[in-house]
C-alpha cells in the first residue's frame, strides 16, 4: 500500500482588496463649492426678485438652490448639490435616468411630474467651462477644493449653540459685513485667514478667484470707455454704462470717463439751441430760412454722395461746366478747370 502523506498545513496568502481608479477624477454625485467676489446682478433685477439682495451671479444650474435657485452670492461659499429637471412623465424619452419622488424637510410631495438628475460634478463642468473662458479671460468662478464632498449639514449649522466650518469662517472674515469693493474683499479675506488659519487654503483659492474677477472687470470696463469714446452720430444722446458697467465700476474703483462726454453733448445740445433762437429772432430781418435749408439740403446731400464713392473706392463725376459742388474747396475746383482746358 501506497504511504499516506502528511496533511498539509500550508494556507494561501489571501490578497488585500484592489480597487482601480483614476485619481484624477471625482465622482460626479459629490457636492461641490463656489465661490465668486463679484456682483454681477444689476438693480433692476435685484428689484424684480428680492432674494437676490446680496448680489453675486446668476447661473443656470439647478444645482444651485439653498440661497434660491440658480443664485450664487458675492462672497458666499456656496454648494453645489445634487439637483433635478422636472418633466411630466408622459413626455420623459424613453432611457433617460429619472426619479419619481422628492421630500423637502422631511415631507414627502406628491407630484405628476418626474426628475431628471442633475449631478453636482456634471454642473461644475459646465459652469467652469463658461466662466473659465469669457471672452478669453476667467470670470473669476472658484471651487474651495476642501470642501469637496461635504454636505451642507457638515459644514453649516442651524443650532446656535453650534457652529459649522462655514458658520465660523462667515463670522471671522466677515462678521461685520463684506466690504462693498473687490480690494475690501479681499483685504477682509486675508485678515481672516490670519485669524482662523485652518481656512488658508480656502482663503488663497478665494483671493485667486478675486485676482481673476478683477481682470475680467476691467477688461469689460475697458471695452465699455472704448464705445464711450466712439465718435456719436449727430442726434444721438450722449454715451453712458451700461447696467454691468456701473455695477464694475463701483467694485473695482475706477474712475468714471462718461461725465466730460455728456458734459461736452450738453453744450452742443446748447448751442444748437441758441442758433435755433437766433434764427428765429431773425426771421423777420432779412433771413431767408428757406434759402439756408436748401444750402444745408445741398450740401448733406453732396456729402453722402462723396462718402458712398469713397466707400466703393471710385470717384463721383463732377461737371466742371457747372457751379462749384459745396464738398470742393474754390482752389482746388479753378486748378481742376485750368486742368480741363476752361481757365487760363
Amino acid at each position: 500500500m501506497p504511504e499516506v502523506s502528511e496533511r498539509n498545513h500550508v494556507s494561501p496568502q489571501v490578497s488585500p482588496d484592489v480597487r482601480f481608479f483614476d485619481a484624477r477624477t471625482v465622482g460626479r454625485e459629490l457636492n461641490r463649492w463656489l465661490f465668486l467676489g463679484l456682483d454681477l446682478i444689476t438693480k433692476r433685477r435685484k428689484d424684480e426678485i428680492e432674494w437676490l439682495g446680496a448680489g453675486g451671479d446668476e447661473l443656470n444650474t439647478p444645482c444651485l438652490f439653498r440661497y434660491g435657485r440658480g443664485y450664487l452670492p458675492r462672497g458666499f461659499i456656496s454648494p453645489l448639490e445634487l439637483g433635478a429637471e422636472f418633466i411630466a412623465k408622459d413626455a420623459l424619452p424613453p432611457g433617460v435616468e429619472s426619479q419619481s419622488g422628492i421630500e423637502i424637510n422631511g415631507v414627502a410631495i406628491q407630484s405628476h411630474l418626474v426628475q431628471i438628475p442633475i449631478y453636482p460634478g456634471d454642473a461644475l463642468s459646465n459652469l467652469m467651462m463658461k466662466s473659465m473662458n469669457d471672452q478669453g479671460r476667467r470670470r473669476g468662478l472658484i471651487e474651495i477644493e476642501s470642501l469637496k464632498g461635504k454636505k451642507w449639514s457638515e459644514c453649516r449649522s442651524f443650532n446656535p449653540n453650534e457652529k459649522g466650518y462655514l458658520d465660523v469662517l462667515d463670522e471671522v472674515y466677515f462678521g461685520d459685513g463684506r466690504e462693498p469693493t473687490l480690494r475690501g474683499l479681499e483685504d477682509q479675506i486675508r485678515q481672516g485667514a490670519k485669524a482662523f488659519p485652518e481656512s488658508a487654503r480656502d482663503a488663497e483659492q478665494m483671493l485667486v478667484g478675486c485676482s481673476q474677477s478683477r481682470d475680467w472687470g476691467l477688461n469689460k470696463l475697458e471695452a465699455e470707455h472704448a464705445r464711450l469714446k466712439a465718435t456719436p452720430t449727430p442726434g444721438s444722446e450722449a454715451p453712458t454704462y451700461s447696467p454691468l458697467g456701473e455695477l464694475l465700476l463701483v467694485q473695482l474703483e475706477v474712475p468714471r470717463q462718461d461725465q466730460p462726454l455728456r458734459e461736452m453733448a450738453s453744450l452742443n445740445m446748447s448751442i444748437g439751441q441758441q442758433l435755433a433762437d437766433a434764427v428765429g429772432r431773425n426771421q423777420n430781418s432779412g433771413f431767408d430760412m428757406e434759402k439756408f435749408a436748401a444750402i444745408m439740403s445741398q450740401t448733406i446731400d453732396a456729402t453722402a454722395k462723396r462718402v458712398a464713392a469713397e466707400m466703393r473706392g471710385e470717384q463721383e463725376p463732377v461737371d466742371l461746366t457747372g457751379e462749384r459742388p459745396a464738398h470742393i474747396h474754390h482752389k482746388t475746383w479753378l486748378k481742376m478747370r485750368k486742368d480741363a482746358g476752361l481757365e487760363e
